[in-house]
């Protein structure tokens, strides 16, 4: 236990701070012998957990209504939980070693995130489910090995959500460019975290692989960009928008997220230049 854990005397199921190898004695999962307890670990919501996931949706919808905002719906966690389960590395080297197993535990988790849909599909104010991808990037996973054992199962949960009449959002903040194609084609709707800073994306590339079937959500990075000047902060911004806005499907945003400790003074200057450049349509 080191100065940075945040978990008190808790050992979570699923938090970045159990991943390193450095600092984990023992993963959850080790080998084959665990999946099978892994398996009934969770169950699906019924009763009580839905009727109040339900009453705090309400909540939720009402507020949504009378502001006009987009709620995401968070459940699918794919290679995410896997990483957490098992460290970065049991994971990489199992898909060489013991693909079976690798795939065996990926499907485990593929029928929570199913589960998940499902609930997340009744609520009425749900507009976006989104799968959270921060560990399915490149810099992990071979676009080889993405395809095999990533790409299928997005591709299940896109077509369930689909199915249920909503829109999927993938969060991937880095390692993303060299499977744009295998985004697209797994029928996402929404890119979330298009970052030139963290991941040295190239915008027109992305324009052009994505335009017109996957919206982009991003263009800005966060940790670096908006402690910066307001000049740059404005030049990032009209950077993303002349490259990622015309004709539509791009939704500017902060990569990946504004943190209690992000100036204020930038986010100012973010919004001030989305005011100057953000009228619509946006001609090339």
């Amino acid at each position: 236990m080191t100065r940075d854990w945040p978990h008190g005397e808790d050992i979570p199921i699923f938090s970045d701070y159990i991943v390193p190898k450095a600092r984990t004695k023992k993963y959850l999962v080790e080998g084959e012998e665990d999946l099978d307890a892994l398996s009934v670990l969770f169950r699906r919501p019924e009763g009580l957990t839905v009727e109040s996931f339900l009453r705090e949706a309400d909540v939720v919808r009402g507020f949504a209504e009378e502001n006009g905002v987009l709620v995401e719906g968070w459940g699918p966690m794919g290679g995410d939980a896997v990483v957490w389960f098992c460290g970065v590395e049991n994971v990489v080297k199992w898909a060489f070693t013991k693909p079976e197993l690798l795939m065996r535990l990926l499907r485990i988790v593929l029928e929570w995130d199913l589960w998940s849909i499902e609930l997340l599909s009744k609520v009425k104010c749900v507009d976006l489910i989104i799968h959270r991808g921060w560990y399915e990037n490149t810099n992990f996973w071979p676009p080889r090995l993405y395809r095999k054992f990533i790409a299928p199962i997005l591709r299940r949960e896109a077509d369930e959500v689909h199915r249920r009449g909503l829109k999927l959002g993938y969060v991937i903040t880095t390692g993303v460019m060299p499977i744009l194609d295998d985004i697209k084609d797994c029928e996402v709707d929404l890119l979330l975290g298009i970052d030139p800073v963290q991941d040295r994306v190239d915008f027109k590339v992305v324009k052009e692989k994505l335009d017109g079937r996957v919206c982009v959500w991003g263009g800005v990075n966060s940790a670096v960009t908006l402690r910066s000047t307001r000049e740059a902060i404005r030049r990032a911004v009209y950077e993303a928008i002349e490259n990622l806005a015309p004709g539509g499907g791009f939704i500017l945003g902060a990569v990946d997220a504004l943190f209690k400790d992000t100036p204020s003074e930038g986010v100012g200057a973010f919004i001030e230049a989305w005011r100057e450049k953000c009228a619509y349509p946006r001609n090339t």
